[in-house]
């Protein structure tokens, strides 16, 4: 499938007419799985993630380093980083198509009342629902509730984890991504996209270092640092995806889309690269100045991942990306994401029989689609808007 450069548009707020058809027109079946691997991952990662620990098993050592064939599955949690690159991709694809713009006040307001329509409502109801479920066993203070009402949580070291439903650590960064996403492009139009980029790139693996140099930022947990992994230590995967939305809409390098193999299998090796480096990271083999560069060299193996699906159009790996199942659960990852965890206490709560995990998938996917039909996207009548197209 292929964007329309251009659309009929609006001219008092420069949104297309024809909201059905610019819905459809914005789903790309690829990035759709992705965000389908992305949500499977995460819920691997919280459920049987146990079950891989770093050190589960190694088929060599290298220079007294050991080398894991599980490695990735140890590090399924990266998928919360691929989301916030495919955040900054699918945002950004509409403006790169003249489907959006940020040239007056009323523009912007019109892209937060869209955006936060999607984000909010399904927000607030999720801790609505978790305290009503949760809150006598983890006997939440007040000061914590209000941190996740007022969005201030994840500047708090005590509540950056949220205990009611931790996943909504990474849901904060995704409302600021989407606040900051006028004033980047405005900048960018201003000094240059490749200058907005350079900047970003270097302020956010300084926010890196800093975080990871003073204990004030530890929050003990082997992955997360409340300075490391802020929206401002993160900014730099959203404005990434928003960089491979540039190349895939304008192909300004084309390498990328001659040589699609090559560079899927490098993205493919420097994926378990970075996987095998987060788990000497773990078991102390690694330095710790060397972690704010894994984000960096993620970034690089998901963009020449995401690169070289985008041109793959036929094959099993395109079929295993795109096919009508991995798009679905991409399509309502945000519905997923949110409810998988609390769930998962109250179905499985520790006991992976047969029958809880059946009952936990039946429910979880039935209960994320009424979410994503009626809460994400309650206003769009017609079904086939949800559904996502097969290439």
């Amino acid at each position: 499938m292929v964007y329309q450069k251009k659309s009929v548009m609006n001219t008092k707020n420069n949104y297309p007419q024809n909201t059905k058809q610019a819905s459809i027109s914005s789903k790309i079946p690829s990035i759709n799985g992705l965000r389908g691997i992305a949500i499977i991952s995460v819920i691997y990662f919280h459920l049987f993630g146990s079950y891989t620990p770093v050190n589960f098993y190694h088929i060599a050592t290298i220079d007294g380093l050991p080398v894991s064939p599980f490695t990735l599955l140890s590090n399924t949690w990266l998928g919360v980083n691929l989301f916030f690159i495919l955040s900054g991709f699918v945002l950004y694809i509409p403006y790169l198509n003249n489907q959006r713009n940020f040239d007056t006040p009323k523009e912007i307001a019109t892209f937060y009342h869209h955006r936060f329509l999607r984000l909010l409502p399904l927000f607030y109801i999720s801790i609505f629902i978790a305290l009503l479920t949760q809150s006598q066993a983890f006997k939440l203070v007040l000061p914590e509730i209000l941190s996740l009402v007022s969005l201030t949580y994840s500047f708090n070291k005590e509540f950056f984890i949220p205990q009611l439903n931790p996943v909504l650590w990474s849901l904060q960064h995704e409302i600021l991504f989407s606040l900051a996403l006028p004033l980047i492009i405005t900048t960018s139009k201003k000094f240059s996209f490749s200058k907005t980029l350079i900047f970003i790139l270097l302020f956010s693996l300084i926010i890196r270092y800093i975080g990871i140099s003073f204990k004030v930022f530890d929050i003990n947990h082997p992955y997360l640092n409340i300075l490391k992994d802020s929206f401002f230590g993160r900014l730099d995967d959203f404005v990434v995806g928003m960089t491979l939305a540039y190349i895939y809409i304008n192909k300004p390098v084309n390498i990328f889309f001659r040589h699609t193999k090559t560079f899927f299998t490098i993205g493919i090796g420097l994926l378990l690269l970075v996987s095998q480096l987060w788990d000497y990271h773990v078991l102390k083999l690694l330095s710790i100045y060397f972690v704010p560069f894994l984000n960096t060299i993620f970034q690089i193996a998901v963009g020449f991942i995401i690169l070289s699906l985008l041109n793959i159009k036929k094959g099993v790996i395109h079929f295993a990306v795109t096919n009508f199942l991995i798009q679905m659960l991409g399509l309502m990852c945000y519905s997923i994401y949110i409810w998988h965890l609390l769930l998962a206490r109250k179905i499985i709560n520790g006991d992976y029989t047969t029958l809880n995990l059946t009952a936990y998938t039946i429910i979880l996917l039935v209960f994320s689609f009424l979410s994503y039909r009626f809460i994400e996207f309650g206003s769009k009548p017609d079904i086939k808007q949800l559904i996502p197209q097969i290439d």
